[in-house]
């Protein structure tokens, strides 16, 4: 039996609800099978093993897949560094609980104070921290 890895390059080889000769990366295994998966160009649909053929790896798929890690590495790290940066917001508050809209405003006091930024960058700055 063929076994289908994350990250493979498939091609679709049969009529589903992918377009035929359509090349695209798997996403999810279904952990009940290992025969279903979902795929980069749609992640709700689950496609079969027998409507695809799974392709080799290329230099290029291979620097691809490297780039793709190395993308979800980033951001995985700027969310753990925003954890951290609320980790940090408890202790310095002695808070126990966290609060988004006091953390928010607690980041926007201590951005004011800071003398080496133009009125104009903290302007942004705060209005991007409203936004998120």
């Amino acid at each position: 039996m063929t076994k289908i890895k994350v990250g493979s390059l498939v091609k679709i080889i049969s009529n589903c609800a992918i377009p035929m000769d359509t090349k695209t990366k798997v996403l999810k295994i279904r952990p009940d099978d290992n025969t279903s998966f979902t795929t980069e160009y749609n992640t709700s649909v689950w496609i079969s093993l027998n409507e695809v053929k799974i392709l080799p790896y290329t230099k290029i798929n291979l620097q691809e897949l490297s780039r793709d890690i190395n993308i979800k590495i980033s951001e995985l790290s700027k969310e753990n560094d925003l954890i951290e940066d609320k980790i940090t917001y408890l202790e310095e508050t002695k808070l126990e609980e966290f609060d988004e809209t006091e953390y928010k405003v607690y980041q926007i006091l201590k951005l004011l104070n800071v003398s080496n930024i133009t009125d104009i960058e903290k302007a942004k700055l705060i209005a991007d921290m409203i936004k998120n």
